[in-house]
């Protein structure tokens, strides 16, 4: 493995320049959050008043100054994870490996916890290298993206533009946290419920160079209602709402028996019954379209 311009399997592991961040956190039990922080940098034998200036630094940053004293065992998940965020930073490294570094937080300290990785990547200059399934905390932190699927890397490049235009079904679906409808054209048929614009698909099919599409609908571009020129209309029995905060997910039934989900206005969604019929809606910017057959090749 080459970090920089080293070789750094030729170092011993102390002197690697690599900190790493266990997805279970692994901190020493026996050990007080000060001495926790303090052990990744034991084996470079820098001066004690140094390593507790660095520590105690660290611990401000981190929340921590008034939880030195503790064992692990009597902190909560986020101060645990903090502990072991800044264990990985504290030696300024070179890289820094994050194994789902939010795992198991509540919501409040995983935003919390997220932005200290931040800062303290910005601080110490490292690279960092993170593991997640959670695709708002990857597009949260990283500049570029790396996608497997299966074990094999299905897309590489800048975070936004590969939420923005995934290169397939499967990876949309993976790097939004709503995921991506699909629907699967054949010939002039529509699928079962839905109305598609004759414009839109002739243009589609051009762009393809086949008959044999899919249409990529992300839910929280999907509306209500009946627009005067829609590329595509859909209609779904309602079966749920779950709301979410100023906006409602709609979990609907297609008549093909697929789902659809929907994410709208909380007021607009009021309007909707909930075991009635409702058609949805969504423009033509918005329709990602790919060449058959699954999981797609991205067309535009």
């Amino acid at each position: 493995a080459k970090v920089g311009d080293r070789h750094d399997t030729a170092h011993h592991g102390a002197d690697r320049g690599i900190g790493m961040c266990f997805d279970d956190a692994a901190l020493h039990e026996h050990l007080t959050v000060a001495e926790n922080l303090d052990s990744a940098a034991l084996a470079r034998h820098e001066p004690p008043d140094r390593r507790t200036a660095r520590v105690n630094s660290l611990a401000a940053t981190l929340g921590l100054s008034t939880l030195l004293s503790r064992k692990p065992a009597t902190l909560s998940a986020g101060e645990r994870r903090r502990t072991a965020v800044g264990r990985a930073f504290i030696r300024s490294p070179d890289l820094v490996l994050l194994d789902e570094p939010f795992a198991n937080l509540d919501r409040g300290n995983r935003f919390t916890v997220r932005q200290m990785v931040r800062e303290l990547q910005r601080s110490t200059g490292a690279m960092a290298i993170m593991v997640t399934h959670d695709p708002t905390d990857a597009l949260a932190i990283a500049d570029d993206m790396l996608v497997l699927i299966n074990g094999r890397a299905r897309a590489h490049g800048p975070a936004v533009d590969i939420a923005a235009r995934p290169i397939d079904i499967e990876v949309a679906q993976l790097v939004d946290d709503l995921g991506m409808h699909a629907l699967e054209l054949h010939g002039d048929a529509a699928p079962a419920g839905c109305s598609i614009s004759s414009e839109f698909l002739a243009n589609a099919r051009t762009a393809a160079n086949s008959a044999h599409l899919l249409l990529g609908l992300r839910p929280w571009q999907i509306r209500a209602g009946v627009p005067q020129k829609p590329a595509i209309s859909v209609d779904a029995r309602i079966i749920a709402h779950e709301p979410a905060g100023l906006f409602t997910d709609v979990i609907a039934t297609r008549a093909d028996g697929r789902a659809l989900r929907a994410r709208l206005p909380a007021r607009e969604a009021q309007e909707l019954p909930t075991t009635g019929v409702a058609r949805f809606h969504i423009h033509e910017e918005d329709i990602h379209i790919f060449a058959a057959p699954w999981p797609g090749r991205r067309i535009r």
